[in-house]
């Protein structure tokens, strides 16, 4: 940013009292540039300006988001400390669409949906026709479905080890279902996911959403067979460890 834009935004007057120079000063530094001195203190300007923006910008959008979420029904801390800015982010979240699946004992396909809303907002029963459509569709012998999930830990709300979290963040968790080979397994297990408990406690997923968030993210679905030239086992216990 040049001296001029930041006059053009903030008005000479301003400008000049936060460099400490008079008006005169400062309409000399833009015809003929700052001194050594000045420079310094329109760089520290410029830079705190920015930084200001920045954060305004992200509280928009922080505002934007929070405005498309609901408050989760039976918290008890404010909706500023439940709701988060911003939607989480992680490096296991992958590119929409179907993948190549293989492993030493199975071969297929990796579906990958996003949903991007919180758990209570899902509807299970047409996320689950959506699979075992996919399922039968995939003419494959297997199926299994992860979810990659997030809890939200508010501020006041104990995070790992019982500490008290004092900005609130993101928690990344998965749940699975089992490997099935029938289409109406399938259905049950990925409708009924939402009264189940993810490793973190016994209550389930749908107590925990009723009282801070707890957002899907994606869905990954695996359609597989077993590998008609499996790895041999002698192979795989030579591999270096990872």
């Amino acid at each position: 940013m040049t001296l001029l834009e930041l006059v053009e935004r903030l008005g000479l007057a301003e400008v000049a009292r936060r460099a400490g120079v008079s008006q005169a000063t400062l309409r000399k530094w833009l015809t003929r540039g700052p001194s050594s001195a000045g420079a310094a203190k329109l760089a520290s300007i410029i830079r705190r300006h920015l930084g200001s923006r920045r954060a305004a910008e992200s509280r928009k959008r922080g505002d934007a988001f929070k405005a498309l979420i609901p408050v989760p029904p039976e918290t008890e801390l404010p909706a500023k400390k439940v709701l988060p800015p911003a939607a989480p982010s992680s490096p296991h979240i992958e590119s929409e669409g179907s993948h190549p699946y293989n492993t030493d004992r199975y071969t297929g396909e990796q579906h990958v949906l996003t949903v991007g809303q919180p758990v209570l907002e899902v509807d299970w029963d047409s996320l689950a026709s959506f699979v075992q459509r996919l399922f039968v569709n995939s003419k494959r012998n297997y199926i299994r479905v992860r979810f990659l999930m997030f809890r939200y830990v508010t501020p006041g709300s104990p995070g790992r080890g019982g500490m008290v979290s004092r900005r609130g963040k993101w928690s990344e968790f998965w749940m699975s279902t089992h490997v099935q080979s029938s289409e109406n397994a399938i259905y049950n297990e990925v409708s009924s996911l939402i009264d189940e408990g993810p490793e973190m406690g016994k209550q389930s997923i749908r107590d925990l959403a009723s009282r801070r968030i707890i957002w899907l993210e994606q869905v990954h679905v695996h359609t597989f067979d077993d590998n008609e030239t499996p790895t041999k086992l002698a192979t795989i216990v030579e591999r270096d460890l990872r």
